[in-house]
């Protein structure tokens, strides 16, 4: 299933990010948001062979939930705000691509569909 999040910043920034595929398409494609230095928030298709920024193709490119896109969190017992098969980032501490901080927010799905 595809879920749609919002992710937003307290700088002003604003967007919204899908996480998974349908189940037309669950075997070719699992998007998931990464960090691009270049074009910042990106919606990247983990089931490529090589993954890559959709945008630029760089394969320096860094998933939210894990260093340095996203800060670790010391609780193992916090609940992904956003998960789609073996990947998943938290509501709180990721790097925004506008303003650089630790501030970016997930929500919660706010749409699911299959």
């Amino acid at each position: 299933m595809t879920s749609v999040h919002s992710a937003t910043c307290e700088c002003g920034f604003r967007t919204t990010v899908s996480a998974g595929g349908t189940r037309a398409n669950f075997e070719t494609v699992n998007d998931f948001p990464f960090y691009c230095d270049a074009c910042g928030l990106v919606s990247v298709n983990t089931r490529d062979t090589k993954i890559k920024c959709p945008t630029c193709t760089s394969q320096k490119i860094v998933q939210y939930g894990i260093s340095p896109a996203s800060i670790a969190v010391e609780n193992r017992y916090t609940l992904p705000a956003i998960q789609a098969f073996s990947y998943q980032a938290n509501a709180k501490g990721n790097l925004c691509p506008a303003c650089k901080n630790y501030t970016l927010e997930f929500s919660g799905s706010n749409a699911i569909f299959d």
